[in-house]
C-alpha cells in the first residue's frame, strides 16, 4: 500500500511540472502604465488613454486602421502588479493603456468585434477613454459580457496614468 501512494504522488508531481502549472514562464505581471507608440517620432501627437472601471478581467483593446482591419494593442482591465494567464491571454495588460496617435479622429474596439469607439486626438494632450466591462458569462473558448465606453475631453499631457474619470462629464 506504501508503494501505491508513494507511486501515486511521484506521478502527479511529474505531471505538476510536465504541465506547466508550477513554471512562471505563463504569468504576466501587470503593469501600472502600458505605452504604445503607434504615431512614431511624430511631434504632433496626442494620446488616447483607456481606464477600465472594474479591475477584473482583461479587455482586449484594438485600433482599426482606414481599410476597417482591428490590430491588437493589449488589454486593460486589471490593476497593478496582478498576475494573469499569458496562455489564456494573447496580449500584454496593463492597469491603463496609452496609445500615441497624430491629432485627428481615431477608431478603437473593444474585444475583437465589440464596441467601435471614435476617439478625437489633439496634439500635446491625453484623450481618456473609460471602459466599464462587466463578464456575464464565461467558459473555457467563450465569454459574454456588456461593455460601454465614455470618451473624455482631451487633458493635459502627463507622464503618469490618469485616475478613473467616473465622476467627470461625458464629452
Amino acid at each position: 500500500m506504501k508503494k501505491v501512494l508513494v507511486l501515486a504522488a511521484t506521478a502527479c508531481s511529474v505531471m505538476f511540472f510536465v504541465t506547466g502549472c508550477h513554471s512562471t514562464r505563463h504569468v504576466g505581471g501587470v503593469k501600472s502604465l502600458g505605452i504604445v507608440e503607434t504615431a512614431g517620432n511624430d511631434s504632433n501627437k496626442g494620446y488616447v488613454e483607456f481606464i477600465s472601471v472594474n479591475k477584473d478581467n482583461p479587455i482586449p483593446v484594438y485600433q482599426l486602421d482606414k481599410s476597417g482591419n482591428s490590430y491588437l494593442l493589449g488589454g486593460v482591465g486589471l490593476e497593478a502588479n496582478d498576475h494573469y494567464s499569458l496562455a489564456r491571454n494573447d496580449m500584454t495588460v496593463v492597469e491603463n493603456l496609452r496609445v500615441s496617435e497624430p491629432p485627428g479622429t481615431h477608431t478603437f474596439v473593444i474585444e475583437r468585434s465589440g464596441e467601435r469607439v471614435s476617439v478625437p486626438v489633439r496634439e500635446g494632450k491625453i484623450t481618456p477613454v473609460e471602459i466599464n466591462y462587466t463578464t456575464l458569462d464565461q467558459g473555457d473558448t467563450y465569454r459574454t459580457y456588456r461593455a460601454s465606453t465614455r470618451v473624455f475631453e482631451p487633458v493635459p499631457f502627463q507622464e503618469d496614468r490618469l485616475a478613473c474619470q467616473c465622476d467627470s462629464k461625458t464629452k
